[in-house]
């Protein structure tokens, strides 16, 4: 019987004992030197011509900071100053509305969010319609749990996880996923797209700055969601017809 317990004692210390787990390997963005942070700090350096997204993000970034100061300092000085200083005091005033006041707070914020939405729009209508130049370089883009592969313009060579563009070449971006939603965010050129399974989406830009830029899923889509990344490299014309050659080479040793 003694034995017999110290025998269950062992398979029950074993059994709480955590599995070793095997180490993960390193991030796909190891190595990659952070991206330059524009003057205000907010976004990275623009390296594409969708310059209207800035102007409307720190548009609506000052404006909520400035409401937010006023309604917050309005507010702070009416508790403070019309507090109750004695538990009878009879209320100083019973006006219940102020039509005036409530018209200017009403026309203001309104015509701030018409503002807004036609920047917007304009910008959206900008990003939505694909000039000939480039539909003329298409690239496609596949999403699949929790990588990328890009097949390039004209070529059955694809690459995975890292894709080489022209600099100041406009291209498309037609997008396809073969299990879950995905988006395909590509901060530094102020793009972003859902990638959505059984659905064909598009999307364009043009890279005007020569560099390695980060690409991101930015949807949630499984475990390791947050590794599925991709290198943007914008080189040169000799550069990327170098590159295009060496794995169409590559992908010909294969066949």
């Amino acid at each position: 019987d003694v034995e017999r317990s110290r025998g269950l004692g062992d398979v029950y210390k074993r059994q709480q004992q955590p599995e070793a787990q095997e180490p993960k390997a390193p991030p796909p963005w190891e190595g990659m030197i952070p991206p330059e942070i524009d003057e205000w700090g907010q976004l990275p350096v623009q390296a594409g011509t969708f310059d209207h997204v800035d102007g409307l993000f720190y548009f609506t970034y000052a404006v909520c900071i400035f409401f937010f100061v006023l309604i917050t300092a309005v507010l702070l000085y009416s508790v403070v100053a019309h507090r109750r200083k004695t538990w009878d005091q009879k209320p100083l005033s019973n006006v219940t509305h102020n039509t005036p006041l409530e018209v200017v707070w009403t026309v203001i914020p309104l015509i701030i969010v018409m503002i807004m939405f036609a920047w917007g729009f304009k910008g959206s209508l900008d990003m939505t319609t694909v000039p000939h130049e480039a539909q003329r370089n298409t690239y496609k883009a596949t999403a699949k749990q929790w990588n990328w592969t890009f097949t390039y313009p004209d070529d059955n060579v694809q690459s995975y996880g890292e894709v080489w563009m022209v600099v100041n070449k406009p291209a498309q971006f037609i997008l396809e996923s073969t299990d879950v939603l995905h988006a395909f965010f590509l901060p530094s050129m102020r793009v972003k797209r859902d990638v959505i399974p059984g659905r064909y989406q598009s999307v364009w830009f043009n890279p005007i700055k020569e560099g390695t830029y980060h690409m991101f899923c930015a949807e949630y889509c499984g475990d390791d969601h947050s590794r599925m990344y991709a290198k943007v490299h914008v080189v040169d014309q000799a550069t990327s017809v170098s590159y295009t050659h060496l794995r169409a080479h590559e992908t010909s040793l294969h066949l």
